[in-house]
């Protein structure tokens, strides 16, 4: 993500950057995690934490981390590893200028599917 590495990266930074990658408003956000995990989040909550004045529980930050694609530690910062189809993790500081823009294509091709 960028600016990750140069500039302090808040959690509330990362969901709503992930957010809007999805192309999803903080009212879908909510409405997408309240129908694939039986949540009860809304606009509100998803607005709390993207400007962070509160951090989501636990579970909610699971099923963030689960929505995503991502690792619980690449949503709370603790790495710059975004983590892709399973096991596998890709250290985004490791790769080329080139390789992290067909990346950036691949990840918008898998987001698209996972949207149908």
């Amino acid at each position: 993500m960028k600016g990750r590495k140069t500039t302090m990266y808040t959690l509330g930074d990362t969901i709503r950057e992930l957010r809007i990658k999805q192309g999803l408003t903080q009212d879908g956000l909510s409405d997408k995690l309240n129908e694939l995990y039986g949540t009860s989040i809304n606009k509100s909550m998803v607005s709390k934490w993207e400007s962070n004045k509160e951090e989501p529980r636990l579970e909610h930050a699971r099923n963030l981390a689960k929505y995503f694609t991502v690792s619980l530690d690449f949503l709370l910062g603790l790495n710059d590893q975004l983590k892709i189809e399973g096991d596998i993790n890709i250290s985004l500081s490791s790769l080329s200028k080139e390789a992290k823009e067909e990346l950036k294509i691949m990840i918008g091709y898998l987001e698209t599917k996972h949207n149908k």
